[in-house]
């Protein structure tokens, strides 16, 4: 051999399994959601460190085929839970307890939001509820100066963020039919997305500029700016603060869309091929925003498109559909969603015309419409799909209790959380064990002989301890055939963890750090307290209320001679509430 020869050339990298997480409206069981996130972050993190030992804890090979997360998409609590994961974001694994834990089992709490010292001020009634405690703890956890922020392996870089929020001033547009039409078709679009991209440095190479960019060195106003979209898509009407959101408009312009297309079914296009009628010298967009699940729930499309695209798309491309067969797929959603408890069909049922059941059923109906996307949630049960996948609420309810939900949060809208810390830690807790089942049992994808695409070299260098193996506390071969019996597309499946469970994460204990999930119990004593507070509550939001609209008997309608006549609305709003709590509490068992 020549002296010059050239060196041998390294082996090719192997493909990136690449994931996009979407965070669903929570509201309380944000907790659940949170405890979703940080045992993913653990498991990668834990992974991670054995393939830098060359070994786990265990003394055993480890696979070494990459998982990174690509895209995050959150509405509401889901949208603040996905702010705050990417806030957290360091090389170095997370602190114990974590960020997430604190804010939503500590600090998230009825009691200061039951506190009048917001209705003290001058600029009137905000919000049912006080939301200073969300302030604080967006401050705490996404500062101005994220200066520790840096992406970890799991995380790739330009991962893009999107949080969703229901803009009250929309986006309006005039869509010319005809060419130099003098009558446009108006409409305005209200569903709002702030979209980010994660990276290394302050600045981006993505081509056009279509997301705010967030690094270490990023300016401040870009921290800013996802604070105020992680609470803006928070914001549930009326209980919770709507928020003012500031938005550049170059992402703004140069949002992303999905259109038909005869030839390559689906292609890109930018949002500056279909114009927003917006003029002016102004940079930035500016809107009043509330809850984003007003709108969108759950926002998988985001994360779908994110991952069908090339690095850098560029308009008209074509949009590549997802591989779902388990042999071939390189990339999957995953949706976070703590809410779809089974739905009961009311065989009597009473229609009634009266304006208040109107109005009473419209709610729910929007909200359960809103939730209902066939086609992702029809893909993410079957068991022969491997591009998308669900993560919910699952826990062991003994027979004689039959009928309990599996959230302690989940009651009242979501809301029944707030009023215990119990209930919060319990969804969290459960969230982390729904976590570590769904790696362990449910995220795998097939290695069997024959038919092998871009897996086999996906999972080239994984031992042969990990393919079909019992690496959990239960055999996985046995937990997929059983599957497999219920909704068999294929009986002959090599199943491989896509994320592997390093021995020390594999027990239950690992998980909620005991052997068993205790359902949370509420002490009905403070029941009188809590009672109490939120009279007083409606009673300093109402007397704002009449005071900036000057009803004359504003004062004698609070009074303590209208309680006793039993017509002071912030006193029987109260019992009102009362009754419901208990309603729920006795439901669930609480």
């Amino acid at each position: 051999m020549s002296d010059n020869a050239s060196p041998p050339a390294s082996p090719p990298e192997p493909p990136v399994f690449r994931l996009g997480l979407t965070l669903a409206g929570a509201v309380s069981a944000g907790a659940y959601s949170a405890g979703v996130l940080d045992f993913l972050r653990e498991a990668l993190d834990a992974w991670e460190r054995a393939k830098a030992n060359g070994k786990d804890s265990s003394g055993n090979s480890v696979p070494q085929h990459k998982v990174q997360i690509k895209a995050i998409s959150g509405t509401s609590a889901g949208a603040m839970c996905a702010a705050m994961f990417v806030g957290t974001l360091r090389t170095q694994p997370a602190a114990n307890p974590s960020p997430l834990y604190t804010a939503w089992v500590d600090q998230i709490d009825i009691d200061p939001m039951l506190d009048d010292a917001d209705l003290l001020a001058a600029n009137g009634v905000k919000s049912l509820l006080n939301c200073r405690i969300l302030d604080d703890i967006a401050q705490q956890i996404l500062p101005s100066n994220n200066s520790a922020f840096s992406l970890p392996p799991w995380v790739a870089e330009n991962t893009e963020l999107f949080l969703c929020t229901t803009s009250l001033r929309g986006i309006p547009y005039n869509i010319n039919a005809y060419p130099g039409g003098e009558n446009p078709y108006g409409m305005a679009l209200h569903a709002g997305v702030m979209k980010y991209r994660l990276i290394s440095t302050g600045t981006t190479p993505s081509l056009p500029i279509d997301a705010i960019p967030l690094a270490a060195n990023a300016p401040p106003a870009n921290w800013d700016n996802l604070r105020d979209a992680a609470l803006a898509s928070g914001a549930f009407p009326l209980a919770l603060q709507a928020r003012i959101t500031n938005t550049p408009l170059e992402p703004l312009l140069n949002r992303r869309w999905e259109v038909p297309d005869d030839k390559v079914g689906r292609r890109l296009q930018y949002q500056h091929e279909i114009t927003p009628a917006i003029s002016g010298p102004s940079t930035n967009f500016t809107a009043l925003c509330v809850d984003g699940g007003a709108i969108n729930n759950e926002p998988v499309e985001h994360v779908r498109l994110a991952l069908s695209l090339p690095p850098i798309p560029s308009p008209g491309c074509p949009i590549k559909r997802l591989e779902r067969d388990l042999k071939e797929a390189e990339a999957a959603t995953i949706l976070i969603d703590p809410f779809p408890d089974a739905q009961d069909f009311k065989e009597k049922y009473e229609a009634r015309l009266d304006l208040w059941s109107v109005i009473k059923g419209l709610v729910p109906a929007v909200m359960n419409q809103l939730r209902f996307k066939a086609d992702e949630l029809i893909l993410a049960e079957s068991m022969g799909v491997g591009s998308r996948y669900l993560i919910s609420p699952k826990r062991q309810i003994p027979e004689d209790r039959k009928g309990q939900p599996n959230l302690a949060c989940g009651a009242l809208g979501g809301f029944l959380g707030f009023i215990d810390r119990a209930f919060r830690h319990h969804d969290y807790q459960l969230g982390r064990l729904n976590c570590q089942r769904f790696l362990a049992r449910h995220f795998y994808m097939d290695m069997q002989s024959e038919g092998l695409g871009d897996n086999r070299q996906l999972f080239a260098n994984t031992p042969e301890a990990y393919k079909g193996a019992a690496y959990f506390d239960g055999d996985l071969p046995a937990i997929v055939a059983e599957q497999l019996a219920a909704k068999p597309p294929n009986p002959n499946i090599l199943p491989v963890p896509v994320i592997p469970l390093m021995p020390e994460l594999r027990d239950i204990t690992a998980a909620i750090g005991s052997q068993k999930l205790d359902w949370p119990k509420y002490d009905r004593k403070h029941l009188d307290g809590l009672e109490r507070r939120i009279r007083n509550r409606l009673d300093g939001v109402l007397t704002r209320i009449m005071d900036f609209l000057n009803i004359p008997v504003r004062r004698w309608l609070l009074s303590g001679f209208a309680t006793l006549l039993r017509v002071n609305p912030a006193v029987r709003g109260a019992e009102s509430i009362r009754k419901a709590i208990e309603t729920a509490l006795d439901k669930a068992g609480l």
